[in-house]
């Protein structure tokens, strides 16, 4: 989380920054949380820290595609979207492909 941190502390405004990042990691935490449930697998407890890095990776395209202050920003920004997206969706789906057995067998 440092580095992410670090990242959006160097925004110009670095107040936007702060709150920014102090947001996306209380999301976080809030969305491990959710998608972990109570008894989680190892392998579900992984797939959900891959959904939430993958999450954060959209989250800083997104905000970065905002801010963009010229077309190479926004085309450098888009791309790592365009990426990141699908990326999230697979782990998502994934997630959902592991839980769904365990659910057919009343678990």
């Amino acid at each position: 989380m440092s580095a992410l941190r670090s990242r959006l502390v160097s925004w110009p405004d670095s107040r936007f920054g702060r709150l920014l990042g102090e947001s996306l990691r209380r999301k976080l935490v809030a969305m491990k949380s959710e998608l972990a449930g109570d008894e989680p697998t190892q392998l579900e407890r992984l797939l959900v820290d891959r959904i939430a890095a993958s999450w954060l990776h959209v989250q800083i395209a997104e905000v970065g595609l905002a801010a963009s202050s010229n077309q190479v920003q926004s085309d450098r920004w888009r791309r790592a979207l365009t990426g990141a997206n699908p990326a999230h969706l697979a782990g998502i789906k994934l997630l959902s492909d592991v839980r769904r057995p365990a659910e057919q067998n009343g678990h």
